[in-house]
């Protein structure tokens, strides 16, 4: 950690301090019971690159972080470093407005108060507080997927930290064994993902609606939804559910 704050002065968060206290922030009580030597928060893809350079010179342990909500402990770790991406928070939509390249400091709802004026959206999360990286590296179901796919296969292009420090772009073009395996390996460890260039689609209003039964209603309901997921909606082919 000391290393690091020479290298990337400012950008480090030592324990008992606030700039600490808010990288320490997580969904998951798991995440949060964790306690890093330190939190480095970079601004730029420039300093994603500084520190990785670094941690992976000493060999040091160290995890990222982009929204902390998944369930089990992933974006954190115990007495190692954790790279908190909360600043890389970029939101650019193309001059022909058919991509938008996206940080992954970003909430889902970031991204969405940002498209939604323009009448666009893109193949994102459902939860409003959920980290885009987390999703997008899953696979990720969204409102738009019995129209458009998974997020993942929504990506057109990664703009990607490799553990060498090198910032390379992967897409059908370019690198695309690492665009393949990007799309959907989670947690696997190819490459810091610091700008997702998302296919964006004009969108104007959606229906949505939850319907909630007695669990004792489940072996009538079950069925009836299996059906509803093998035929769809004839009279709105977009259209999906999930359970």
């Amino acid at each position: 950690c000391n290393v690091l704050s020479t290298a990337l002065p400012e950008l480090v968060a030592f324990p008992n301090s606030e700039p600490y206290a808010i990288s320490s922030t997580y969904w998951s009580q798991r995440q949060s019971e964790l306690h890093p030597g330190c939190f480095v928060t970079p601004k730029t893809t420039a300093h994603v690159s500084g520190a990785i350079k670094v941690l992976t010179t000493l060999r040091a342990p160290f995890t990222v972080k982009s929204g902390g909500h998944t369930s089990f402990a992933g974006s954190n770790i115990q007495g190692g470093v954790t790279i908190d991406l909360r600043f890389l928070t970029s939101i650019k939509v193309a001059a022909d407005r058919k991509t938008v390249s996206i940080g992954p400091g970003n909430r889902w709802v970031n991204v969405s108060e940002a498209l939604d004026p323009l009448g666009l959206a893109v193949v994102g999360g459902r939860a409003a507080d959920a980290g885009v990286s987390g999703l997008i590296l899953g696979g990720g179901i969204s409102y738009l997927s019995g129209i458009h796919g998974w997020a993942c296969d929504n990506v057109r292009n990664y703009e990607v930290v490799l553990s060498s420090g090198h910032i390379v772009d992967a897409s059908p073009i370019v690198n695309k064994d690492l665009y393949w395996a990007l799309r959907g390996g989670g947690g696997s460890n190819f490459g810091l993902v610091t700008r997702f260039d998302l296919a964006a689609y004009e969108q104007g209003p959606f229906w949505s609606r939850s319907l909630i039964f007695s669990g004792t209603l489940n072996t009538t309901i079950i069925p009836l939804f299996q059906n509803l997921a093998i035929t769809g909606l004839p009279s709105d082919p977009p259209a999906h559910t999930y359970f």
